[in-house]
């Protein structure tokens, strides 16, 4: 009995033994994981931030620009990061680029990859001296959701005003101003300003808008520089004289001088396109214009939208052709000391509603109400407004929404601005 007591107590003790280094490995094992994972989110957080920064630069930076800032951010961040055993082994950042489907030019990817070991306390239970560790981070710039009003100047303060008693509400899509102004936008007194998003490259002032404009945003281009204003004919004879009825239906031309349509008249425009040559399309106090698959071109100096009190327009936009969902257009190529001097203006108590793009790249276009709303109306399944600059004060009312009611086929791609950056995994 003494003898297998003995034996039996032995093989208790190599049992317990071996049982002993399992435990240690298991134990081991966790303790390693647990700096390994520390020490990789130490890193990776730094590499994540510096990837962020290099793709937050502006699109005309440079590589070598974007590089450099994602080495500086990484180097300050991980120079704050305290993990025992760490060691950086190598570092590098890169610039992909690529084509960004969604907003048609050249996207930017900043990519940086970091290797580095940790030393390994329990080397002598298995492993090796130091684990192998390596992290991956890349970001791109965000895009905003679809843009349908787009304030093209550059410079000009306060490019979209809105003030008083003022409503610009735009429903469903997003408003960009390119100026670069400290007070590009601007809001005050009673005034709203409502969207999807804001964007501004410059800075915004006022707390009426919502939500809050994005600052700091790429300027975005005019979607319709490449399309051509269509060329002037010949003259269209004794306009003034078929004005002077109260009801008149007029047919598709140049009209030379522009077009003065008297007070209180109410005239049908054919469908076609009426082009405005050195003069104003013009609407009197108390007339009313009506017209279906119609385009207004504003061709070369003074030729400008003006419509004053309790004047009302209504027009839909040709559904195909070159100028498919067109509904004004004004002449971009003036250039010197008209380009954005001129004013399309309404005034109070009028009304304009329109289905399609109201596109005046090189014009501010005016809406005042005073003792009565000065009305716009926009729908369109793209671009709704484009202007040198928005003036929204007074009694001003925008309702603005991107739809496609009347199923029209329709080719303009979606424009959006670049802001911030995001991280791809």
């Amino acid at each position: 009995m003494r003898d297998f007591l003995r034996n039996a107590a032995g093989s208790v003790g190599v049992m317990f033994a071996v049982g002993m280094v399992g435990v240690s490995a298991t134990s081991a094992v966790a303790v390693v994981y647990s700096q390994a994972s520390s020490a990789k989110a130490s890193v990776q957080s730094a590499l994540d931030a510096a990837v962020l920064a290099g793709a937050s630069l502006p699109s005309d930076a440079s590589d070598q620009s974007r590089i450099a800032l994602a080495e500086s951010v990484f180097k300050s961040n991980i120079g704050s990061v305290k993990v025992d055993g760490l060691r950086m082994e190598s570092t590098k950042f890169t610039i992909e680029k690529q084509n960004a489907d969604r907003i048609g030019d050249v996207d930017f990817i900043s990519v940086g990859v970091s290797s580095f070991s940790l030393e390994n306390g329990f080397s002598k239970i298995f492993w090796k001296d130091r684990i192998n560790i390596n992290a991956i981070s890349k970001a791109r710039k965000i895009v905003s959701e679809p843009i349908c009003v787009l304030a093209t100047s550059a410079t000009m303060s306060r490019a979209l005003e809105v003030y008083g008693n003022a409503v610009f509400d735009v429903a469903n899509c997003v408003v960009q101003t390119n100026s670069r102004n400290a007070e590009a936008m601007k809001q005050y007194g009673k005034a709203v300003g409502r969207a999807r998003q804001f964007g501004v490259t410059g800075q915004a002032a006022g707390s009426g808008w919502s939500p809050q404009p994005i600052a700091g945003v790429d300027p975005v281009q005019d979607p319709f520089r490449s399309l051509p204003i269509p060329t002037p004919g010949p003259c269209v004879a004794d306009v003034e004289k078929k004005l002077v009825q109260a009801n008149v239906t007029l047919d598709p031309g140049t009209y030379c001088g522009g077009l003065n349509i008297k007070a209180n008249s109410n005239v049908r425009l054919n469908a076609g396109s009426y082009i405005m040559k050195d003069g104003a399309f013009q609407v009197g106090s108390g007339a009313t214009v009506q017209g279906e698959e119609v385009l207004i071109v504003l061709y070369g100096e003074n030729s400008i939208l003006t419509m004053n009190g309790n004047s009302t327009v209504s027009l839909t936009s040709p559904k195909s052709g070159a100028y498919a969902n067109m509904q004004i257009m004004s002449d971009r190529s003036l250039v010197g000391a008209k380009k954005g001097e001129e004013w399309s203006t309404m005034l109070g108590g009028s009304k304009l509603e329109y289905d399609g793009t109201l596109y005046l790249p090189e014009q501010q276009f005016w809406v005042s109400g005073n003792a009565q709303d000065a009305v716009v109306i926009g729908r369109s399944p793209g671009m709704i407004a484009v202007a040198h600059t928005f003036w929204v004060q007074g009694n001003a009312r925008f309702d603005y929404k991107q739809e496609n009611g009347r199923n029209i086929t329709y080719s303009e791609p979606q424009t959006r601005f670049k802001y911030g950056a995001a991280l791809i995994r």
